[in-house]
């Protein structure tokens, strides 16, 4: 049953829009550049950063729809069953783009720390996604009214943790990996390596406060990571300076 907003929901909820909003800006200009920048130089990693960025950036937009559909029927008179679908609809949109943008990190990831076996690690990639994908989608998502989010199957929120998240945790750790590797020979490709990761990082726990659903105050931090997440991919992909 749909309930009426406090104000104080309508406060984190007015900041946390927001602070997304402004990470898709920040994210359309980081993979729109990116793609350019791809066009001039055909670098396929840069291709696949890109893709990631906008992959990310287009995901936060459409759970910014799905939540905007959720208030609606929270703040307007609503029918005598609310109806769930455009916030589910915009919901399954928003996973979609969300496995591109994961396969796409990773793909980054192992392309710039594995050149030669890039390929075969994002096959393993672009597998486990499909089976959570297909659990996914095809399990029951309906909408929690009380908590304002979409409540999915429990073996997608199992799958969320034994997949989603180490394939997040991968690429950032291989971003370290690779700055430590690679510092003294190129601090240029170091430098962006750590920008890489740091921008993870911070998209990392914003995505898992969004998944688990903490605290609305807790949420609105964690939603405001996003923007120094796209920061962070910006400068390391376009401010850093080194050997030419």
């Amino acid at each position: 049953m749909a309930l009426p907003l406090t104000s104080e929901q309508w406060l984190a909820f007015t900041l946390s829009i927001t602070f997304v909003l402004i990470a898709v800006v920040i994210g359309f200009i980081v993979g729109l550049k990116g793609l350019k920048s791809y066009r001039q130089t055909k670098g396929i990693a840069t291709f696949f950063f890109a893709l990631s960025v906008l992959g990310a950036a287009l995901a936060l937009l459409f759970v910014v729809l799905e939540k905007f559909c959720i208030i609606v029927f929270q703040t307007w008179p609503p029918p005598p069953m609310p109806d769930p679908t455009y916030a589910v609809i915009f919901g399954y949109v928003a996973q979609a783009f969300s496995i591109l943008a994961i396969i796409s990190i990773c793909t980054f990831a192992f392309n710039m720390a594995a050149p030669k076996l890039w390929k075969i690690f994002a096959v393993i990639v672009v597998v486990f996604m499909a089976i959570f994908g297909y659990f996914w989608f095809l399990g029951p998502v309906t909408v929690d009214w009380a908590a304002t989010e979409l409540a999915i199957s429990e073996i997608s929120q199992i799958l969320v943790y034994a997949i989603d998240t180490p394939l997040l945790i991968i690429p950032m750790l291989v971003f370290f990996y690779y700055a430590v590797k690679v510092r003294a020979e190129s601090p240029k490709k170091s430098h962006m390596s750590l920008f890489m990761g740091l921008g993870l990082i911070c998209f990392n726990i914003g995505s898992i406060v969004e998944i688990v659903g903490f605290d609305i105050w807790i949420a609105t931090i964690g939603r405001f990571l996003f923007i120094p997440a796209m920061l962070f991919y910006y400068w390391g992909l376009f401010r850093v300076k080194g050997e030419k």
